[in-house]
Formats: structure tokens, C-alpha cells, sequence
């Protein structure tokens, strides 16, 4: 009885209020009392029950337009988030692109310098390096493009080393890491050349070539600058390296450790050396005829018999 009673008592909950309202008209009918007391009190009585209601409400569509709002607001920061993100990467590559532009420049101009200072009338073939493997690059220049093998390497910094093999479109060159390549040299201070006239890679990649054959009574500092001699493949004087260490060999001759001025590894562009003027040739260069420029690129005899 408790439950059915507790289950109804809600149902006749505004009958019981509609029945005790009515009451109060009725009695304030009969006796004639103001029902301006009773109207107070009911609208009153509605505010107190509305009146929560709506703020309620109110606070429920404020909170709905407030979500809607950041919800869509969020989007639109996303993509305006990722569209600076797309904008920043574009202006990264251009940047990426110009500097790289500068720096092609600069080696273009450097080369341009070396070649007007040291050979004025050679012909430098330019060459994108396509491949480094143990010692050796491949660049993406061949025969069509007046490569041969023997010919000299070069970059703005110094030798490079010499092309040992070719193709229509692309070469080897082997460098001063690998054991193929040879290359006349001098101590630029003092013009000294070994006696066999020529420098060693290390051959195992030590990043270290080796001047053997030096008189034990000839002058020879560590930081000596090598340079290339008149009998190699490359005009004299470019850049080879620079005698890090001195040993003596218990005989008549000691060796001197270089490391290379170039590093080939970090090349993104080489110069090819298409023809090599003997520096006495080059002041009558006027009288250079199609005999002496076969001769020049025959390989010297130093670096031929070289052991």
C-alpha cells in the first residue's frame, strides 16, 4: 500500500493544487476579500518555479553556442594551421633552393678565378658528381662531352683527382682516397719532388696520401703546402695538401704523410681539365697547334713507371 501510495501521491500532485487555488478563490468569494493577495501570491509562486527554469535554459543555449562556436572555430584554426605549415615549407625549400643557387655561384666564380690565375687557356668541362663509392665519383659527363681518361680533376679548393674511366655519358674519377690515383708532385716552398716525382693515396681510405722518396738531407716542414709539378696531368701550382707528418726511415730516404685540400666526399660539383697547357707553352699560346696539345695529354713518364 506504501509503494501504490508513494506512486500516486505524484500523479494527483496538480489536482491537489488546482483543488486548494480554486479553495482560495471560493473563500475569498464569499467573505469578499481583495484577491489581489492571492494573484501576488500565485504569480509569485510561477516566478519562483519559472524563473530557474529559464536561466537554466538560457545557460544551456549560452553553453551550446559557446561549443557550436569553438567547435567550428577550431576547425577553422586547423586549417588555417596547416596552411601556414604548407607555406612554411614552401619558403624552407626556396630558401633551400636559393642558397643552393649561391653556392653553385660562388664555386662558379671561385673556379673562374683559379682558371684565369693558373691556366687561362684551358678548357674546364663542369660535372655534377652522381655517385661516390670507396674512393672514386662518377659525374655525369663522358666522351660526347670531350671526357677522356687521364685527364685532370679539379675543384675550386685544389685537385680532385683523375678520370680512370668512361662512357658516352658518364666517367669515373679516381681520387686521392683511392689507389689508382697518382699525381705528380712538389713542396711549393722549396719546388722539391720526390724521387720518383709523384704522391700515393694511402689506399685504404685513411683520408692520407704519402710522399716517399725524399732525400734525408732535403728540408721538409709539417704544413708544407704540395702542390702539383710541371709533370704531372694538371698545370703546376693547384692545391694538392699538406704534409701533416714526417718519417724517418733508417735510410736515405724519408716519407712525408698529406692530407688532401679537398675532401671528395662532401663535392657536389667537380671541374674537368679538357686540355693541359705546359706553362712554357701558355706565353705563346698563339703557336699551340694539335701536336703539342696530344702531347700534353699523354700521361708523364713519372707517373707511368710510378711503383
Amino acid at each position: 500500500m506504501r509503494a501504490t501510495s508513494s506512486v500516486r501521491y505524484p500523479y494527483f500532485r496538480s489536482t491537489i493544487i488546482f483543488i486548494v487555488i480554486c479553495s482560495l478563490c471560493l473563500i475569498s468569494l464569499i467573505t469578499e476579500t481583495s484577491t489581489q493577495p492571492i494573484q501576488k501570491f500565485i504569480k509569485e509562486f510561477f516566478s519562483f518555479i519559472t524563473v530557474p527554469i529559464y536561466f537554466a535554459k538560457d545557460y544551456i543555449n549560452k553553453s551550446l553556442d559557446t561549443t557550436i562556436t569553438a567547435i567550428f572555430h577550431a576547425e577553422k584554426l586547423q586549417r588555417e594551421n596547416q596552411s601556414l605549415k604548407e607555406e612554411l615549407t614552401k619558403l624552407r625549400l626556396a630558401l633551400i633552393e636559393k642558397n643552393e643557387s649561391i653556392q653553385k655561384i660562388k664555386n662558379y666564380l671561385n673556379i673562374n678565378d683559379i682558371k684565369k690565375e693558373k691556366f687561362p687557356q684551358s678548357k674546364l668541362i663542369p660535372a655534377n658528381v652522381v655517385e661516390i663509392y670507396r674512393g672514386t665519383l662518377r659525374i655525369d659527363k663522358g666522351t660526347k662531352d670531350g671526357v677522356t681518361v687521364s685527364q685532370g680533376v679539379i675543384a675550386p679548393e685544389g685537385v680532385v683527382g683523375i678520370i680512370i674511366e668512361t662512357s658516352p655519358y658518364t666517367s669515373v674519377v679516381a681520387t686521392l682516397h683511392n689507389k689508382n690515383c697518382r699525381i705528380g708532385a712538389m713542396i711549393e716552398r722549396t719546388r722539391l719532388r720526390a724521387y720518383d716525382g709523384v704522391i700515393f693515396p694511402a689506399g685504404d681510405f685513411r683520408k692520407v696520401c704519402t710522399m716517399n722518396y725524399i732525400d734525408i738531407y732535403e728540408t721538409v716542414k709539417i704544413g708544407d703546402l704540395i702542390v702539383t709539378s710541371p709533370e704531372s696531368l694538371f698545370p703546376a701550382g693547384i692545391p694538392i695538401g699538406k704534409i701533416q707528418a714526417i718519417h724517418e726511415t733508417g735510410t736515405m730516404w724519408k716519407t712525408a704523410d698529406i692530407i688532401p685540400i679537398v675532401d671528395p666526399y662532401n663535392l657536389d660539383v667537380v671541374y674537368v681539365l679538357e686540355t693541359k697547357i705546359d706553362p712554357l707553352d701558355s706565353v705563346y699560346v698563339q703557336n699551340i697547334d694539335e701536336a703539342n696539345t696530344e702531347t700534353s695529354k699523354q700521361l708523364p713518364i713519372q707517373e707511368l713507371l710510378a711503383p
